[in-house]
């Protein structure tokens, strides 16, 4: 299976992170709703609180054809209960983020590429997932080579790890194009779109790597991004 677009062939391994247990009278419940029939509902705590609304506000200053919302309400416990593992380590791994990275195609031109992207996973065999992806070019006139283009995929596979290192976490999606696929990304349509994602936590920039695949891909572990973000935020929760 040949990637047919700024594809990285990487291999890496990545072991495990187990998070700390954290107490859930400090969890908010937060939905983020796309629009797409596929909300994802999560506990988060103030640090992952944080960084969903940077995410959801990335989608906004960089439009790729995605809006998301996100509403929060109290985790309600009981005062007697002890021992609150388990909120957080119930949600299942996902993938919420937008932004805007560089394509470098020669030394004399660059296009920029919005995105966004929203998924979470739904069996953790599997690895299935649902959601969706959306690219935009950010700079059609001054990105000849690629001109205008934007497209749309459904996702249906995702897989989330979280490294050694701790608050580093990568994330792989794949699904297929849709017919919303328009100027330079006309002819993926049917075909897979790929993206891996590193979220590297508060303090460093996202990176990212996207591509298309003709015939179909099934994501089998998640690579670390290539690109960095000019601007935007991945929020990426591995298995637990």
């Amino acid at each position: 299976m040949k990637r047919r677009l700024f594809a990285f062939v990487l291999a890496a391994g990545f072991a495990l992170f187990v998070p700390s247990i954290v107490s859930a009278d400090t969890l908010t419940l937060v939905t983020i709703d796309c629009g797409d029939g596929s909300p994802l509902q999560v506990t988060a705590d103030t640090a992952m609180l944080t960084e969903l609304q940077a995410s959801i506000q990335a989608m906004i200053d960089n439009p790729s054809g995605l809006t998301c919302t996100l509403s929060t309400s109290p985790l309600l416990t009981s005062p007697l209960a002890v021992g609150t593992a388990g909120f957080a380590a119930d949600d299942p791994p996902f993938v919420v983020g937008g932004g805007r990275y560089p394509l470098v195609l020669s030394s004399t031109e660059t296009c920029e590429l919005n995105f966004g992207t929203s998924a979470p996973q739904t069996n953790p065999t599997t690895h299935a997932a649902r959601g969706t992806e959306t690219v935009t070019i950010a700079n059609p006139s001054t990105c000849p080579s690629l001109g205008k283009g934007h497209l749309k995929a459904t996702v249906d596979c995702l897989m989330a790890a979280t490294t050694t290192q701790q608050g580093v976490n990568l994330g792989e999606l794949s699904g297929t194009i849709t017919g919303e696929a328009t100027g330079f990304f006309s002819n993926f349509t049917g075909d897979a779109w790929i993206s891996d994602v590193t979220d590297n936590g508060h303090g460093s920039a996202d990176q990212i790597t996207q591509s298309a695949a003709a015939g179909g891909y099934d994501c089998v572990a998640p690579l670390p991004g290539q690109i960095t973000l000019d601007n935007g935020n991945l929020t990426v929760k591995g298995a637990s």
